[in-house]
C-alpha cells in the first residue's frame, strides 16, 4: 500500500516549524527564555489585559502648525530603576500645583550564558514627572546620581515639528525611592494633621493595633523586647 503525503502544504509548513504552529494553534508564538536568567533589568512592565487596547490608536494628528503628534499604546504601569541623571526641577504653577521632574538613566543589562557574566545592553532615558507632594518629596531627597526605583505610567510620544522629528518616553510616576540594593537612606515621615487623611490610622492607633496584634509598639523599651525575644540555636547562625 501506498502512502500519500498530505496536500495541505500549510500542514508541512507547521510540522517543520514548531513557532509557526504554535502560532497557528494558540494564536501567538511562544518562544523558550531558558538563555536569560533573572537580574535586576532596568524596567520591568506589569502586563495586563486592560493594557493591551482591542482597537489602534487613532491616525497622527496634524496641527495648525504642522506639529505632528502620536501616542503609542504601551504597559499601564511601568517599574524602572536606574540614576538620576539631572538634578530634579521643581516649579509650582498658578494654581498652586507642585510639579518636579527629573532625566532617568536606566541600564539594560542580560546575563551571558559563555562568559558567565551580565553584560551592559544600552541605557534608556526617560523623564520622570511626579505632582504635588510627592513632587515636593522628590525635590527635597534626590539628587543627581541617586540610585533609584520609579513606579507609574509610561507614554511614548513621537513628535514632528518642521524638518525636526524625534521621541520623548516619559514616566507620570506614583512612586519614587531611593534604590536600597545600593546604599542605605532614611526616611522621614510627612507631617501630620491632627485628624487622619485617607483613613489611615495615626501613629497612637498603629501602636495600640501592633500591641493587640502581638507587636510591641515603639514606646516600649529594649529591654522588654529582648525578654519576649526567642532563643537563638548559635549553630544555625
Amino acid at each position: 500500500m501506498r502512502l500519500e503525503p498530505p496536500t495541505d502544504i500549510g500542514w508541512w509548513r507547521q510540522c517543520a516549524n514548531p513557532a509557526v504552529l504554535s502560532s497557528t494553534a494558540t494564536g501567538k508564538a511562544e518562544f523558550s527564555t531558558d538563555d536569560r536568567m533573572p537580574g535586576r533589568n532596568g524596567a520591568h512592565r506589569e502586563h495586563t489585559r486592560a493594557s493591551r487596547p482591542n482597537r489602534r490608536p487613532d491616525a497622527s494628528r496634524a496641527g495648525a502648525h504642522g506639529h505632528h503628534h502620536e501616542e503609542h499604546p504601551m504597559p499601564e504601569h511601568i517599574s524602572l530603576t536606574g540614576v538620576v541623571a539631572t538634578d530634579p526641577r521643581n516649579l509650582t504653577t498658578t494654581d498652586g500645583l507642585a510639579i518636579t521632574s527629573f532625566r532617568l538613566a536606566s541600564s539594560q543589562r542580560r546575563f551571558d550564558r559563555h562568559k558567565n557574566a551580565w553584560l551592559e545592553t544600552g541605557t534608556n532615558w526617560y523623564t520622570v514627572t511626579v505632582f504635588r507632594q510627592l513632587a515636593a518629596n522628590v525635590a527635597s531627597s534626590l539628587a543627581k546620581g541617586d540610585r533609584v526605583v520609579a513606579s507609574g505610567r509610561l507614554r511614548v510620544r513621537e513628535w514632528q515639528n518642521g524638518e525636526k522629528t524625534g521621541m520623548t518616553v516619559e514616566v507620570e510616576a506614583d512612586a519614587v525611592g531611593h534604590d536600597l540594593f545600593w546604599g542605605t537612606s532614611t526616611f522621614a515621615r510627612n507631617p501630620q494633621p491632627d485628624t487622619p487623611k485617607f483613613g489611615l490610622p495615626t501613629q497612637q492607633a498603629a501602636d495600640e493595633k501592633h500591641d493587640a496584634d502581638g507587636f510591641f509598639p515603639a514606646s516600649h523599651d529594649e529591654s522588654e523586647l529582648v525578654s519576649h525575644a526567642p532563643d537563638l540555636d548559635s549553630s544555625r547562625l
